[in-house]
């Protein structure tokens, strides 16, 4: 719920972009924009407010967005480390084949601030909710002294503005001493409540306006807007852009009704429907209820519609169209902020895979105790084998798996060579002894030495990094936090799948590279060789307060006939480390004959 929450407030940064283009698209086109259309455009964002809401597979395909940045909670990470891996020369693999030491990240702090935000959302929420509460209970006595309405010419004309509305579902007819001003609610059984002094000063033209303006908004099912812009007023309670919009949307909405009347009327009833109003004005006040849809507004609100039904006049066709297309371009836009509002786009990143050949295995036996999962590409026959397809494409940080790249990175930079990849070390104690030395790109692949790599990123600078993550289509691709451990359990994250898919790319140098740099790293995750094939692989682990919570094992088997990549990921509360995915990728890789 922490989690959500963060992602969610970070979403409301997003929000604003569509209520400002939504505000400039009204001011600036307003000319071309008739009759209900202004109003229909707050819909793009009653849309928008619900997709941090929505499971992501609904937003997934829509935009170009992927990502958003991730909040610097944590200044500390915890490097992993890999000892080395049995010898190239090795014909098979050894029981004792990897061993896999990490140290440990806090998140009390980050746990603290979360919580402490969540408790400020939900405190809002409820806060709201009682506010609404209450106005609800106030609205309902108000109601139930209402009595059906009697006079049998108010009914008469009510009825006849119920047929030229061409409304033919039944809307209720009440009338109270306790109101001010008419409204609608409701939008299964629309009730409208009339004041009782409308009746005793009954005017048949003004009743008649007052009736086909609550009628348009039993036609356009207002009641039933109402209840979303409450919902997501208690839901977006903190953020005032959203408030204003809402306040903006009423007032459009209103605006659209009279529009709505005025398509109804002779040209020569618009003067008497704008005397309706600008008496209104002196009569009543704004409605009070944040349930109902009424002739009733502010005064300001009141001199804008006055305004618009001065200026009235029935749309072209030319104009109906062009509000269209401006309608329909600003909605395809609003399309390309789904997957950035979705909070599992945000939170828990999915990449969309969608192969031609998939092969799902049941692999349940050896996953026991780990939310887990298996990838395989087969490059002979294209075939996908998949284990928890869900898991597969849920992007999570790859630790040290991501060494693999980094190196690239730095071989391509001329950081480092193949021949002269020496780093010496600067002195510090590291709680490993295979760390605590000089360094080659042998040794700090082998050892997974962490300050080796960073050491790397710091001189190539955030710039080139990112610059080579987004080329290479790493995952989210996102460096936002705490550079240079951006991978160890922070912003960075990536998919099994697209481990896979990216080590097909690295082994058949589809980036391009210089291929000794390739080969260079290439003889870095040697693990094992045979006259079967040759293993190649690199694990990572995550381990958060004490406890391993994410394992990666990715590699590559070259056989005589093919290749066939691979990556196995575990979450879990604990146990979860690369040793542990190492040793479930051997006997998924044995079962399946191919190691």
């Amino acid at each position: 719920m922490a989690d959500f929450t963060i992602s969610f407030f970070i979403c409301n940064l997003w929000l604003c972009l569509p209520v400002l283009l939504l505000l400039a698209v009204k001011k600036c086109l307003k000319k071309q924009l008739s009759g209900r259309m202004p109003y229909h455009l707050w819909f793009l964002l009653l849309i928008l407010l619900a997709v941090p809401f929505l499971p992501e597979h609904f937003t997934a395909s829509a935009g170009f967005l992927r990502q958003l940045p991730s909040l610097p909670f944590l200044s500390f990470r915890n490097p992993d480390v890999l000892l080395p891996a049995a010898s190239g020369a090795a014909s098979g693999i050894s029981e004792n084949w990897l061993q896999d030491f990490t140290l440990s990240v806090s998140h009390q702090v980050s746990g603290r601030w979360h919580r402490w935000i969540c408790l400020f959302w939900v405190t809002g929420m409820f806060i709201r909710i009682g506010l609404l509460t209450k106005a609800r209970i106030h609205l309902n006595r108000l109601t139930r002294s209402a009595l059906p309405l009697q006079n049998k010419n108010i009914r008469r004309l009510f009825k006849s503005c119920q047929t030229h509305s061409k409304i033919t579902r039944p809307v209720r007819l009440y009338s109270s001493a306790f109101l001010k001003s008419p409204f609608t609610i409701g939008f299964i059984r629309p009730k409208i409540y009339v004041p009782i002094h409308l009746i005793s000063d009954f005017d048949a033209g003004e009743m008649r306006c007052i009736f086909l303006h609550e009628l348009q908004h039993c036609r356009h099912l207002d009641g039933l807007v109402n209840h979303f812009i409450n919902l997501f007023s208690i839901l977006y309670w903190f953020n005032p852009l959203i408030r204003y919009a809402f306040k903006e949307m009423k007032n459009d909405r209103e605006i659209a009704c009279d529009s709505s009347v005025l398509e109804l009327l002779d040209p020569t009833e618009y003067k008497d429907y704008g005397s309706t109003l600008i008496r209104f004005a002196e009569k009543v006040s704004q409605n009070v209820f944040p349930f109902v849809s009424g002739l009733a507004g502010h005064r300001k609100q009141l001199k804008k519609r006055i305004l618009n039904i001065a200026a009235y006049h029935p749309a072209s066709s030319a104009k109906k169209f062009r509000g269209r297309l401006i309608y329909l371009l600003t909605a395809v836009l609003f399309l390309q902020l789904f997957p950035v509002l979705s909070i599992h786009a945000a939170g828990n990143d999915r990449y969309t895979f969608h192969p031609d050949s998939v092969v799902y295995e049941d692999l349940d036996a050896f996953f026991n105790g780990f939310d887990g999962c298996f990838v395989l590409y087969d490059d002979a026959d294209k075939n996908w084998h998949l284990y928890n397809g869900d898991a597969a494409v849920q992007r999570v940080s790859p630790d040290s798996t991501w060494k693999i790249y980094d190196a690239l990175l730095a071989l391509e930079a001329g950081i480092i060579t193949p021949e002269a990849s020496h780093m010496a070390w600067d002195g510090h104690q590291y709680p490993f002894d295979a760390w605590n030395r000089d360094q080659t790109l042998d040794t700090a692949m082998k050892n997974s030495v962490n300050w080796y790599f960073q050491t790397a990123d710091r001189r190539l600078g955030p710039s080139a990094v990112k610059h080579f993550i987004k080329k290479i289509h790493y995952g989210n691709a996102n460096v936002s936090d705490d550079f240079p451990s951006y991978w160890l359990e922070s912003s960075l994250k990536i998919s099994a799948v697209e481990q896979v898919e990216l080590l097909e790319k690295f082994r058949t140098n589809r980036y391009g590279c210089t291929p000794e740099n390739i080969r260079a790293v290439k003889d870095t995750l040697r693990i094992s060789a045979s006259g079967d094939g040759t293993l190649y692989g690199q694990t990572g682990t995550g381990q958060i307060d004490g406890e391993n919570i994410n394992g990666w094992f990715i590699g590559f088997i070259e056989k005589p006939d093919r290749t066939c990549y691979f990556a196995v990921n575990i979450r879990g509360t604990s146990g979860a480390a690369g040793s542990k995915a190492a040793e479930i990728a051997r006997s998924v890789l044995s079962e399946l004959h191919l190691l």
